[in-house]
Protein backbone atom coordinates (compact mmCIF):
# COMPACT_ATOMS: atom_id res chain seq x y z
CA UNK A 1 0.00 0.00 0.00
CA UNK A 2 1.74 3.25 -0.79
CA UNK A 3 1.89 6.37 1.25
CA UNK A 4 2.24 9.53 -0.90
CA UNK A 5 2.68 12.53 1.01
CA UNK A 6 2.17 15.80 -0.28
CA UNK A 7 4.56 18.60 1.00
CA UNK A 8 3.23 22.49 -0.21
CA UNK A 9 3.08 25.78 1.08
CA UNK A 10 -0.06 27.04 2.92
CA UNK A 11 -2.64 28.78 0.77
CA UNK A 12 -4.01 26.86 -1.67
CA UNK A 13 -8.32 26.54 -1.87
CA UNK A 14 -9.87 23.20 -0.78
CA UNK A 15 -10.61 22.80 -4.56
CA UNK A 16 -7.38 22.51 -6.29
CA UNK A 17 -5.91 20.25 -2.93
CA UNK A 18 -8.26 17.41 -3.75
CA UNK A 19 -7.80 17.74 -7.37
CA UNK A 20 -4.28 17.55 -6.87
CA UNK A 21 -4.94 14.89 -4.60
CA UNK A 22 -7.42 12.95 -7.23
CA UNK A 23 -4.53 13.13 -9.78
CA UNK A 24 -1.93 11.92 -7.24
CA UNK A 25 -3.68 8.88 -6.84
CA UNK A 26 -5.32 7.97 -9.81
CA UNK A 27 -1.35 8.43 -11.13
CA UNK A 28 0.10 5.95 -8.62
CA UNK A 29 -2.93 3.98 -9.49
CA UNK A 30 -2.30 3.16 -13.07
CA UNK A 31 1.53 3.31 -12.78
CA UNK A 32 1.84 0.85 -10.21
CA UNK A 33 -1.49 -1.06 -11.26
CA UNK A 34 -2.86 -0.95 -7.67
CA UNK A 35 -6.22 -0.59 -6.29
CA UNK A 36 -7.46 2.81 -5.33
CA UNK A 37 -8.53 1.07 -2.10
CA UNK A 38 -5.11 0.75 -1.24
CA UNK A 39 -3.48 4.05 -2.05
CA UNK A 40 -3.32 6.52 0.61
CA UNK A 41 -2.15 10.67 -0.34
CA UNK A 42 -2.37 13.39 1.84
CA UNK A 43 -1.26 16.94 1.94
CA UNK A 44 0.96 18.68 4.59
CA UNK A 45 1.12 22.74 4.72
CA UNK A 46 3.92 23.97 5.25
CA UNK A 47 3.41 28.10 6.67
CA UNK A 48 4.56 30.42 4.43
CA UNK A 49 6.94 31.76 7.07
CA UNK A 50 8.45 28.70 7.84
CA UNK A 51 9.73 27.87 4.06
CA UNK A 52 12.75 29.39 1.81
CA UNK A 53 12.97 28.70 -1.70
CA UNK A 54 16.67 28.39 -2.44
CA UNK A 55 16.63 31.38 -4.74
CA UNK A 56 15.41 33.41 -2.85
CA UNK A 57 18.63 33.28 -0.55
CA UNK A 58 21.14 32.92 -3.58
CA UNK A 59 19.94 36.02 -4.77
CA UNK A 60 20.58 37.66 -1.31
CA UNK A 61 23.76 36.88 -1.47
CA UNK A 62 23.66 35.77 2.39
CA UNK A 63 26.24 33.62 3.07
CA UNK A 64 25.61 29.95 2.86
CA UNK A 65 26.93 27.96 6.05
CA UNK A 66 29.75 24.75 4.87
CA UNK A 67 30.35 27.22 1.92
CA UNK A 68 33.86 28.30 3.28
CA UNK A 69 31.71 31.70 3.72
CA UNK A 70 31.37 32.65 0.18
CA UNK A 71 28.33 33.80 -1.08
CA UNK A 72 25.30 31.18 -2.37
CA UNK A 73 25.98 33.04 -5.81
CA UNK A 74 29.43 32.54 -5.73
CA UNK A 75 29.41 29.16 -4.80
CA UNK A 76 26.82 27.93 -7.27
CA UNK A 77 28.75 29.27 -10.17
CA UNK A 78 32.14 28.13 -9.55
CA UNK A 79 32.44 25.38 -11.25
CA UNK A 80 33.62 21.83 -9.53
CA UNK A 81 37.23 20.39 -10.10
CA UNK A 82 36.59 17.37 -12.09
CA UNK A 83 36.34 14.00 -10.98
CA UNK A 84 34.84 15.96 -7.47
CA UNK A 85 30.91 15.13 -7.21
Amino acid sequence: MPFIEIMMVEGRNSADKQRLLAAVTLAAHEALDMPLSGIRAWIKEVPRDAFLPGEALAASGAPAAGLGGGSVTSAAREPAEEGQD
